[in-house]
């Protein structure tokens, strides 16, 4: 019942931000919620625009662990794997797609520079992890897109807190 709610904390305040159906932005041929399958790992991604520069990034992705701990925390190889849900939700903030503009640079989809403050859960051991990340992100041809952001973080995992590298790469179809 816990992970419920914690599903329900993580994906509820989201909600109301799709209601927007105008496109305001500054940024041109950008929709407000754009629509995201990455075929790096299996993940879905929804971008959703509530003001100029500044995105709200949630995904759902399903990925394989071969590697468990055990209670001493040594890790242990296991032949197959399980397979882990994964929500993730990262508000970013897009700097210098007004310098892109300028350039004559692609700026749609949110193409450029960010800095992001990404969170995740995964399931079903309630690992949390949070940190920062600065990436970059382009849209090529007319519905494909492709990603990849670094940074520190920390994760929670059965009550021991530790310092860890947030990675995310993607590479997949834009659907909108």
């Amino acid at each position: 019942m816990k992970q419920l709610y914690l599903i329900l904390l993580v994906i509820l305040p989201v909600f109301p931000l799709g209601a927007q159906v105008e496109s305001f932005h500054m940024v041109p041929d950008s929709p407000s919620v754009i629509a995201r399958v990455s075929l790096v790992a299996a993940k879905f991604v929804v971008e959703l625009a509530p003001a100029d520069n500044f995105t709200f990034s949630t995904g759902l992705w399903i990925r394989p662990r071969f590697w468990s701990e055990d209670d001493s925390g040594d890790r242990e190889f296991h032949p197959y794997p399980s397979l882990n849900p994964r929500v993730t939700f990262e508000p970013r903030y897009f700097f210098g797609l007004e310098h892109r503009m300028e350039r004559g640079k692609r700026t749609d989809y949110y193409s450029g520079w960010y800095v992001g403050i990404p969170f995740a859960i995964e399931f079903p051991d309630l690992e949390y992890s949070m940190g920062t990340a600065m990436g970059f992100q382009c849209s090529f041809g007319r519905h494909w897109y492709w990603n990849v952001s670094t940074g520190p973080g920390i994760s929670l995992k059965q009550s021991r807190f530790r310092m860890d590298w947030i990675v995310d790469v993607g590479f997949g179809i834009i659907l909108n």
